[in-house]
């Protein structure tokens, strides 16, 4: 059985959560996003005022899923003795959703015994692929160029927190941001220079800092969501808790539904994503030079639908 995805505008749950409310990119009437290069604090406008950063809906964001299943205890412990799954592959299956395609999540053959399920689970890497091309009202300097296009460089990686992370699992190593343009993970140009390809970004923390490490998430904007509730916590490789920025590689994700899910012999199953300010343009600058620092992993959000065949 394929596990129908669908990728579109309307607001479901929140994935992964931000200490920071999104702030919409503002566009010129040339479709540029509205930069001040020489501003030291505020160069990007947005829906929120003037910031460094600004969220957009990216032209590609790639997950790693490992399980994906329902369960009728909460999981979040790790404990997920109570799931049945749709999706459980060791090795972890890539997708890459676009706006607005609809596409499907190579599961395998699945069967979720009948009954009542109280919460959602997903079991990802917490390295999250963005690959996306943007064009800015004033050049900005990139890795090695500049230019007013800027896009996405293959195979970079960023933390989170902006931190160096020396993490040799999963490809998880970190390269810092604080000193663009040395550490940038972008790279400017026109716009037929582009060449965007997946740089990723490491949820290692769900606090401010590596040094304040919180593994677990569980408060503030976005837990409360139109049809339940959310949590998440950052795993090891072994599907055990984490401890630190260097060994969490792993996302673990659970949804309490506010009306418990009926599952029958016949359900079948629709997996739906939100892209809507799930990238975070990142700037930078020096006074008199603006850098374009990174694509960051903003909230990616789902829900599953669970529906009868018609009879007809």
């Amino acid at each position: 059985m394929l596990l129908k995805i669908t990728s579109f505008f309307i607001i479901l749950f929140t994935l992964i959560i931000t200490s920071s409310a999104q702030a919409t990119c503002l566009r010129n009437a040339s479709g540029a996003i509205i930069v001040d290069a020489d501003n030291s604090t505020r160069m990007v406008s947005s829906s929120n005022g003037s910031a460094d950063q600004c969220s957009e809906i990216p032209d590609a964001y790639k997950i790693k899923f490992y399980k994906m299943g329902v369960c009728t205890e909460d999981p979040i412990d790790p404990d997920l003795s109570s799931c049945s799954f749709m999706l459980d592959n060791s090795a972890g299956v890539d997708h890459i959703i676009r706006m607005p395609n609809v596409g499907t999540l190579p599961t395998g053959d699945f069967d979720i015994p009948p009954g009542t399920y109280t919460h959602l689970v997903g079991l990802m890497s917490n390295r999250f692929g963005i690959n996306h091309t943007e064009t800015f009202s004033e050049s900005l300097r990139g890795l090695t160029s500049r230019g007013t296009t800027c896009w996405s460089i293959a195979d970079k990686v960023t933390a989170y927190t902006n931190e160096t992370i020396n993490n040799s699992l999963d490809s998880h190593d970190t390269t810092a941001t604080d000193s663009a343009p040395d550490t940038s993970v972008l790279e400017c140009g026109s716009a037929s220079d582009a060449d965007p390809g997946f740089s990723y970004e490491v949820i290692n923390v769900f606090s401010e800092e590596c040094s304040s490490w919180d593994g677990y998430w569980n408060t503030g904007e976005g837990r409360t969501m139109s049809n339940g509730t959310a949590e998440a916590r950052l795993l090891k490789t072994d599907n055990t808790a984490a401890t630190a920025c260097t060994n969490a590689t792993r996302m673990l994700w659970v949804v309490q539904f506010t009306n418990p899910l009926k599952v029958t012999k016949t359900s079948q199953f629709s997996l739906e994503f939100k892209l809507t300010d799930s990238v975070s343009v990142d700037l930078g600058t020096d006074g008199s030079t603006g850098y374009a620092v990174k694509m960051g992993a903003d909230p990616v959000t789902s829900i599953l639908t669970v529906t009868e065949p018609s009879t007809d």
